[in-house]
C-alpha cells in the first residue's frame, strides 16, 4: 500500500541503514513475499539482501513497486535488507537521474508456511508512485530495525525515527 511502508535512513555520509526479519525456530517453512521499491543507482547508492548471513544478490534499481518472493527452510532464519549510501566512499558524484530518490521501500511483507495456498494480500502495482516520509528525520549513520515474525505474517511498519 505505501502509506507504512519501511523506509530506508536518510542518509548523507558514507553509511548505510537496513532491516532485519527474523522467523522462530518452530517455523515451519514457507516462502516470504514482499513489495519492495530500489531507488538506488550505482555509484551513489545500492541495496542487497542476505538470508542466514548468506549473500543472496543486489535488488534491481526500480522507481517502481516490485513484488519479491524468498523460500525459507524450516527453523529459525534472518532476512536483512541493507542500503548503502555511497558504496564507493567519492568524493563526488555524477549528476542525477530523474527519479532517483536515494531510498528503498519495503511494504506487503508476509509468509506463507508451506502448504498453505491462502489468498495472497494485494501488492504495489507498477507505476504507482513511491510513498512520502515527510517531515521523519533519520539519524546520518547506521540505522536498524528488526521486525519479527509470526508463524504466517510479517507486519509492515514504518521505520522509527
Amino acid at each position: 500500500s505505501g502509506s507504512h511502508s519501511i523506509r530506508s535512513g536518510s542518509l548523507v555520509e558514507n553509511g548505510f541503514s537496513n532491516v532485519t526479519f527474523t522467523t522462530s525456530p518452530d517455523f515451519v517453512g514457507g516462502t516470504m513475499f514482499l513489495s519492495i521499491l530500489a531507488s538506488v543507482e550505482l555509484p551513489v547508492d545500492d541495496v542487497f539482501y542476505l538470508v542466514d548471513g548468506v549473500f543472496m544478490g543486489p535488488i534491481p534499481p526500480s522507481n517502481d513497486w516490485v513484488s519479491m518472493d524468498i523460500p525459507l527452510l524450516p527453523g529459525e532464519h534472518s532476512v536483512d535488507f541493507a542500503y548503502l549510501y555511497n558504496p564507493f566512499q567519492l568524493d563526488q558524484f555524477p549528476p542525477d537521474t530523474p527519479g532517483h530518490i536515494k531510498a528503498v521501500f519495503i511494504d506487503d511483507v508476509f509468509i506463507l508456511p508451506d502448504g498453505d495456498i491462502g489468498t495472497m494480500p494485494p501488492v504495489m502495482s507498477p507505476g504507482t508512485s513511491p510513498p512520502t516520509m515527510e517531515g521523519t528525520s533519520m539519524p546520518t549513520s547506521a540505522s536498524t530495525t528488526s521486525v519479527s515474525s509470526v508463524p504466517n505474517m510479517l507486519p509492515s511498519s514504518t521505520m522509527p525515527t
